[in-house]
């Protein structure tokens, strides 16, 4: 299947090879591949956690344009967002109700140590959900995370009126993605085909 890479990592990957299937088909491999490509990056004047993130932020866009509808992501017509937006990697509708239809806002943070839990000390640019979803008009925040997740006592804290944030860890994407041929394979053609501007 083609997809159209909407995300710009498809413009600056080092070597998009790197990412065949027949190298990377789990999140493991691919937080190793990215790892690799991101020491000898030159794109990004930041440090190389920057190409490494946005690795991940191209290859979940795929996945989640082919697995949007399973229920754990509940993500309808996944876009990245553009340059900069506060607290926002990308966008989607998501169901409020069964039959109702509201918006989610996507944070995707990719740690180095899949034992990090995200929290706002540790944490550069985590940003805060009632911000986001206050200047985007979202009803759901959904924060994905190769690390272990987000700091009990925040999200808590977060959701104490209504359920506004949703984490995806490293333990659910596992579950979802690891080994699903049609996705690595699907993502690894879109970084050869993508035709995007940064």
């Amino acid at each position: 299947m083609n997809i159209l890479q909407e995300h710009p990592f498809a413009n600056y990957c080092i070597d998009p090879d790197d990412f065949h299937p027949s190298k990377v088909q789990t999140i493991d491999t691919l937080g190793a591949a990215l790892k690799k490509q991101s020491n000898g990056q030159t794109v990004f004047w930041e440090k190389d956690y920057k190409y490494y993130g946005e690795g991940l932020e191209s290859w979940f866009a795929t996945a989640a344009k082919l697995r949007g509808q399973d229920s754990r992501l509940d993500l309808i017509g996944y876009r990245p967002s553009g340059k900069d937006e506060f607290g926002l990697d990308g966008y989607a509708g998501c169901h409020i109700e069964p039959t109702v239809i509201g918006k989610v806002g996507v944070q995707i943070k990719n740690p180095y140590d899949p034992s990090h839990v995200l929290d706002r000390f540790n944490t550069g640019n985590l940003g805060t959900p009632l911000e986001a979803a206050a200047i985007w008009q979202l009803d759901r925040v959904l924060f994905v995370t190769t690390g272990a997740g987000i700091n009990r006592k925040i999200l808590e804290t977060w959701n104490q009126n209504r359920h506004l944030v949703r984490v995806i860890d490293r333990t659910a994407l596992e579950s979802m993605f690891d080994n699903t041929l049609d996705v690595w394979e699907t993502w690894h053609q879109s970084l050869l085909t993508a035709q995007v501007s940064v």
